[in-house]
């Protein structure tokens, strides 16, 4: 990430965004405050954001301990949560999560939940995390693609498998019409790998034994 100061430029938040980047907890604790923990930088990053994206969890959990927002829209409509379920590392996400938090935000421009970002980004773990957090696999954003739309659009069988285990409706259909198999349907079979063939595979099996409509009926 740029210095804190090009990203937080007003000069009574630039402390605590060093400190944050610095990772330097007492230095936080002393210069929080309700105000403070509100204030968001360039692109609306939010200070939690800010620990995440740079890496430093103390930070992270630091900050929620003095009660900053983890639903407040930062970067790209996205909250906190969004930001972790999104990233490589899913301690982010734990942290988050430890603190009993209701995982259903939405973004503030699409709708979209944490649940959909972990998908979108691929962290099967994330998704799992989220799931086990009580995250609706069920709720659309804004265009009424719902997690196992987005599933689809990714080419991620795995993870509309995890989020059918969860309870996701595979009927529902977005602004388009669809429903989450066209857009799986959309990449021939024989064209998969392997492993991901493998992957279709389980996903019908599942289907089929909850008399679902299959993804290929036949190797197209």
């Amino acid at each position: 990430m740029t210095e804190s100061k090009n990203v937080f430029n007003d000069p009574q938040v630039t402390p605590i965004a060093e400190a944050i980047f610095r990772g330097d907890i007492a230095q936080i604790q002393q210069l929080a405050s309700e105000k403070i923990l509100q204030q968001r930088g360039d692109q609306s990053i939010t200070l939690l954001q800010w620990a995440i994206l740079n890496q430093r969890p103390e930070s992270l959990a630091a900050l929620l301990e003095l009660h900053a927002d983890p639903f407040q829209p930062g970067l790209q409509g996205n909250s906190a949560l969004h930001t972790a379920a999104s990233v490589k590392d899913a301690h982010y996400l734990q942290i988050l999560l430890d603190g009993r938090l209701k995982p259903n935000v939405r973004n503030s421009i699409t709708s979209a939940t944490p649940l959909a970002a972990a998908v979108m980004a691929g962290r099967e773990v994330q998704v799992m995390m989220l799931l086990a957090a009580g995250a609706d696999p069920n709720l659309p954003d804004r265009l009424g693609d719902t997690p196992l739309h987005l599933a689809g659009k990714i080419n991620a069988p795995e993870l509309a498998l995890r989020l059918l285990q969860a309870g996701a409706n595979a009927e529902l259909r977005n602004k388009q019409g669809a429903n989450f198999q066209q857009y799986f349907a959309m990449t021939p079979l024989k064209l998969q790998t392997n492993e991901m063939q493998r992957k279709y595979q389980e996903l019908n099996e599942w289907l089929r034994a909850n008399k679902q409509a299959e993804l290929y009926l036949k190797q197209s």
